[in-house]
């Protein structure tokens, strides 16, 4: 479970003054929690850039969008910022449902790109060229002590080199104020590669925050993709740290005494501002503000589109066959497959290769019954007007035989 901190120490007006100059020179990322997890400050990670620049290719552009739609996709309802990434000219990256644009400034380099997201472009980042994306102060950012509100995006670390034990933790996205103690940030631990939810609320005389962590079984360091989400239920006074569409981590009775606005701090992506930067290694792509709680099924439902490589507003796209073939049958005995595949709109399916006498549905259901033993080649194929995507794979038919038996298809992780 999360871990809660309340620090209020009692201060006379020297002691007040003294503290204010402390935190104006310098305030650390993390405060040393009661229990585990215990979050580590360490030396900066220094590792090569994380991802090679595609070349520009012809993609809808992020554009300027009303609150219902984007270019004519229906979005999540209070979805106040949504960065795509997908620019092909670099920085500034547009905010596809608010004005607040993400850019480079001189003393930070900007992140590689465009490289190959999840879903179309993402941004590749370096901790050793201490790459990182801003935007401005803004009362969109501020929230208070009560109020709902939820972060989510796609990360891609690199295998050996993102969130390792002699580095800093690596941040996602964050804001930090090092004069009023306001802090949050969404990233990785320096020690084992665990997802982190960070949230401390603003105050001069102590601080209020929660730290969620995921499992030691569940790492983001191996360089897969993964789709996280911190959730603040400030009407319930609950914090949630979701992964891959799955709740790692939460803590009910998460009261605030003060908010988390500042007139100053930046949103930064990629790092944060702080004295080491604690600047991430590796891709990252959809990131997405909201002014409510993502419920666990919208959150699973975000994790679940990104398989196919659909951002959270919808429209059409390709498919792509999630289920595992059955690949082994039983003379006379009936076989089955369900091909399984998610694109909009519905696929429609076709046999491009098979022994004689399969066939195959509307639905996608594969139906046979062999008569010889042999191994028997299959490639099916799912279609829109997006696209398409095969599956090739094998039957091996051995003697026997028993009632027919109809298989689900086990759905891979994309």
């Amino acid at each position: 479970m999360g871990h809660r901190q309340h620090l209020r120490p009692q201060l006379t007006v020297m002691g007040l003054a003294l503290t204010l100059l402390l935190l104006a020179l310098t305030f650390p990322l993390l405060a040393k929690a009661r229990s585990q997890p215990h979050i580590k400050q360490a030396e900066q990670l220094a590792a090569t850039a994380a991802g090679t620049a595609l070349a520009p290719a012809s993609l809808t552009g992020s554009g300027d969008a009303g609150f219902s739609s984007i270019e004519g996709q229906a979005c999540p309802g209070r979805m106040s910022s949504y960065w795509k990434l997908d620019e092909t000219d670099g920085a500034p990256f547009n905010d596809a449902r608010g004005n607040l644009k993400l850019t480079c400034t001189l003393q930070f380099n900007c992140p590689i790109g465009p490289v190959k997201g999840r879903v179309n472009y993402g941004r590749s980042f370096s901790s050793a060229s201490k790459t990182k994306l801003s935007a401005p102060a803004s009362a969109s950012l501020n929230w208070g002590p009560n109020d709902n509100f939820s972060i989510e995006l796609w990360m891609k670390g690199k295998a050996g080199q993102s969130c390792m034990s002699n580095g800093n933790n690596e941040v996602l996205i964050g804001r930090n104020d090092s004069i009023s103690g306001l802090q949050w940030w969404l990233g990785c631990e320096n020690s084992g590669g665990r997802a982190i939810f960070f949230l401390r609320a603003t105050t001069t005389i102590g601080s209020d925050q929660v730290i969620l962590a995921s499992p030691a079984s569940i790492r983001i360091n191996d360089g897969g993709w993964y789709h996280l989400a911190a959730v603040r239920d400030g009407t319930n006074k609950i914090n949630r740290l979701y992964v891959d569409g799955v709740e790692v981590d939460a803590e009910a009775g998460a009261v605030y005494s003060t908010g988390f606005s500042s007139l100053f701090a930046a949103l930064t992506v990629g790092g944060l501002n702080s004295g080491s930067g604690n600047h991430f290694n590796g891709i990252i792509d959809e990131v997405a503000l909201y002014d409510k709680v993502l419920s666990p099924a919208e959150v699973a439902g975000h994790y679940n589109n990104g398989i196919p490589r659909a951002g959270y507003c919808g429209g059409p796209f390709a498919p792509t066959i999630i289920s595992t073939p059955v690949q082994t049958g039983q003379i006379s005995r009936a076989y089955r497959y369900q091909v399984e595949a998610v694109g909009s709109p519905p696929s429609k399916y076709r046999l491009l290769a098979h022994p004689s006498g399969m066939t195959i549905d509307a639905g996608g259901l594969i139906s046979w019954t062999p008569i010889f033993s042999d191994i028997y080649r299959v490639e099916v194929s799912a279609s829109n007007p997006e696209g398409s995507d095969t599956q090739d794979f094998t039957i091996n038919v051995t003697a026997g035989g028993s009632s027919p038996q109809v298989y689900l298809p086990v759905v891979m992780k994309g």
